[in-house]
């Protein structure tokens, strides 16, 4: 395990930031890795952050089994929207990574006086079943949000794709 921890704090404000990566490899081949990733800021105006956990699970190619994922939960206890960074993935499921070789992440806004998760990832079994798809859910003084993504491919018979929105508004 490896990391970097910092702490900044002034007479306006405090910061903690947190990054760390694990691993658990059995001769060549990784069996288990992730990282976990979070950034908190308090001030006078209340609370923005987020925490993202990455995981991945992985067997040799002979087992046919395969899981990624990644959960994000954002915060924003202040009264004015705020944004944030969060990871970007690709259509497969896949976390984008840049020509730098680091995550490719996304300006995203979270609304005042708000929760989001944001999950996204894949699972393979065997060569035939692959599941990638994503969801994210927001609480807010608008109220309830959810986004759905998700597509289900079995072999050389097809896939199924699903997208939708849905929520619950209160009139302010």
């Amino acid at each position: 395990m490896e990391g970097m921890f910092r702490i900044v704090i002034s007479e306006t404000q405090f910061v903690l930031q947190v990054e760390t990566a694990f691993a658990l490899k059995i001769s060549d081949a990784t069996f288990f890795s992730g990282s976990a990733l979070g950034y908190v800021e308090i001030t006078q105006a209340g609370l923005v952050g987020y925490f993202e956990l990455t995981v991945t699970i992985g067997m040799p190619e002979s087992a046919g089994f395969g899981l990624t994922g990644r959960f994000q939960f954002e915060i924003n206890t202040t009264v004015s929207d705020k944004t944030i960074k969060r990871f970007k993935l690709n259509e497969d499921g896949n976390v984008i990574v840049g020509a730098d070789g680091n995550i490719v992440r996304e300006d995203h806004t979270i609304p005042g006086l708000s929760l989001r998760v944001y999950i996204g990832g894949k699972l393979i079994l065997g060569s035939v079943f692959v599941i990638i798809g994503s969801i994210e859910i927001t609480l807010s003084r608008a109220g309830f949000e959810m986004h759905i993504y998700g597509k289900v491919q079995v072999g050389n018979f097809g896939k199924i794709e699903v997208r939708g929105d849905a929520g619950l508004y209160v009139e302010l």
